[in-house]
């Protein structure tokens, strides 16, 4: 994950990842899911304006 901590987007990527969907969650302080994204590449992009400020906790299904 690049650049962190980030001000205007974050960039997740999953190196070797071979071609199935890939799923992103991404969870609040409070545990809530905030944003959920798919990807086929294994890269994700998040952008601030998408995240109110405050730590995030994120998992790949």
């Amino acid at each position: 994950m690049y650049p962190n901590p980030f001000s205007s987007r974050v960039t997740l990527e999953i190196e070797g990842w071979s071609g199935r969907g890939l799923y992103l969650q991404l969870f609040d302080s409070q545990g809530r899911q905030v944003l959920q994204q798919r990807s086929r590449s294994g890269s994700f992009e998040l952008h601030r304006q998408q995240l109110p400020r405050g730590m995030y906790f994120f998992r790949l299904l």
